[in-house]
């Protein structure tokens, strides 16, 4: 009878082994389907997230989880890196050359972008502007990374007297 018990016992655990390895089957069908839907979707119902992208000419692309591109590193050696305000519209651009040095563009609270030839942050005493503005138009960077103005003009600043 003992060989009766013992064989009752291993009918009873095994439900359970079914059970947990049938958990187990929809847990990882779940996440495989989920994976499969996220690679199937078009680009525009993907997920935002951070990405990286090498481009054609070896430039690398980085973007923010809202697909705005942050930093290109061009094989050239000019490194441009992008700020966005909270409304997700451009607002500085560093672009930093491969001796090390750096200029910038600072977008004001009235919309007019300045170039700096230091820039800290806004009102810090140590900004030095430099002897560019654009003229009535806006800063945008294309999928490649570089920046561009939409319209208008770049221009000296009249009253800027550049220090050496």
């Amino acid at each position: 009878m003992s060989g009766r018990n013992t064989e009752k016992v291993e009918q009873a655990d095994k439900p359970h082994e079914r059970k947990e390895a049938r958990d187990g089957d929809l847990a990882r069908d779940a996440l495989s389907d989920m994976i499969g839907k996220r690679l199937a979707a078009p680009a525009g119902d993907k997920p935002a997230g951070p990405s990286r992208e090498v481009k054609e000419d070896g430039t690398v692309v980085l973007s923010n989880a809202e697909g705005r591109i942050t930093q290109a590193k061009h094989t050239d050696g000019t490194n441009y890196e992008y700020a966005y305000d909270q409304k997700g519209n451009l607002s500085v651009v560093r672009i930093g050359g491969k001796d090390g040095d750096a200029d910038y563009w600072v977008k004001s609270k009235d919309g007019k972008w300045q170039s700096y030839d230091e820039y800290y942050g806004p009102g810090d005493k140590r900004n030095q502007p430099g002897n560019l503005q654009l003229n009535g138009g806006n800063w945008e960077v294309n999928q490649d990374g570089r920046m561009y103005h939409s319209s208008g003009q770049v221009t000296q600043v009249p009253e800027h007297h550049h220090k050496k």
